[in-house]
């Protein structure tokens, strides 16, 4: 439902394709690069961080300015470096988005209100990717808690490591 609440000049050129999954669009929620005008165009920079599947992304949506504004960037328009991000989020697919000047003209701007329905997508996906981090730190130490002995028997059997596995459950 989100998906197709989604305005602006390009929802008709954008929206069918990401619906059927042929178009991925990822977003660089809760960060904004540079943006100054260029006659009609908006140019953008700067270094956004930690963004879900952009190796595999047609679009990001990225919010630059003082006032920030939503608008489409295609990313083989910047550098994506994909340098391993911090341990524990290896496997989430996560890179960071280097812009140096790259235009976004006028139609590729959402107006005020057109992104609450990405905003409410790239939540689910952050939490998702979360709910996965914490589902295999919790695997890895119930593991490692049962292979690891101390004064002859498994860690997993000392009521301090069940409690804390108790808790990560």
């Amino acid at each position: 439902e989100s998906v197709r609440r989604l305005a602006g000049p390009r929802r008709a050129e954008l929206l069918g394709p990401m619906i059927e999954g042929s178009l991925l669009a990822t977003t660089a929620i809760g960060q904004v690069a540079e943006a100054r005008p260029d006659g009609d165009d908006l140019l953008l920079s700067g270094r956004l961080e930690l963004l879900p599947a952009l190796e595999g992304a047609d679009r990001v949506v990225v919010w630059a300015g003082t006032e920030p504004t939503a608008c489409w960037v295609d990313p083989s328009s910047a550098t994506i470096d994909s340098d391993p991000p911090p341990i524990g989020m290896r496997a989430s697919g996560l890179s960071d988005l280097v812009l140096t000047d790259v235009a976004v003209g006028p139609d590729d701007r959402f107006a005020p209100g057109d992104t609450d329905p990405l905003l409410d997508l790239a939540r689910l996906g952050l939490a998702a990717i979360s709910v996965g981090i914490a589902r295999g730190a919790t695997e890895n130490a119930t593991r490692y808690a049962r292979e690891r002995t101390q004064f002859g028997r498994e860690i997993s059997r000392f009521g301090a490591i069940r409690f804390h596995l108790a808790e990560m459950t």
